[in-house]
């Protein structure tokens, strides 16, 4: 079974040099429970993969399940892009997405995936899940003040 949903941000493809680009993908706290469902639906293999696409692009992102405990991939064709994430990245967009979830507001504004690709694997490839709402970091001595030391 394939899924669908529709994300209020364009996902950005960046190129930082000839040898490392990235897929920047940012969230919403109104798309966090659906994005999250969408992904468990993969990992307990009730969906076979997840396409995102935005209000503003054709283009779209697919996401399905690496089963061979590997490193996550992407492979491009033209304004498409699929990633296979491990089951293993799956547990850290989760744990992120959790977070969001409870707080309405991320511990971190991204967290990144290391992906290998599959059409060049000498380039560096990151997935970068962005939180619109996140924690404001906070100084080493408001930290101690905290952590009351």
């Amino acid at each position: 079974m394939k899924r669908f949903i529709e994300l209020k941000n364009e996902f950005v493809i960046r190129n930082y040099n000839e040898k490392l680009w990235g897929i920047e993908l940012t969230i919403c706290h109104e798309e966090v429970l659906d994005f999250f469902m969408e992904l468990q639906m993969i990992s307990f293999q009730k969906s076979d993969l997840l396409t995102l696409k935005t209000y503003h692009s054709p283009r779209s992102l697919q996401i399905q399940l690496q089963q061979a405990e590997t490193q996550s991939q992407v492979e491009s064709k033209a304004e498409n892009l699929k990633l296979k994430i491990t089951e293993r990245d799956m547990g850290v967009i989760y744990s992120f997405l959790l977070l969001y979830y409870r707080d309405a507001v991320a511990p971190v504004d991204h967290i990144d995936i290391e992906l290998s690709d599959e059409n060049d694997p000498e380039k560096e490839v990151y997935l970068i899940i962005k939180a619109e709402d996140f924690s404001e970091p906070i100084s080493e001595k408001e930290a101690r003040r905290i952590l009351d030391m």
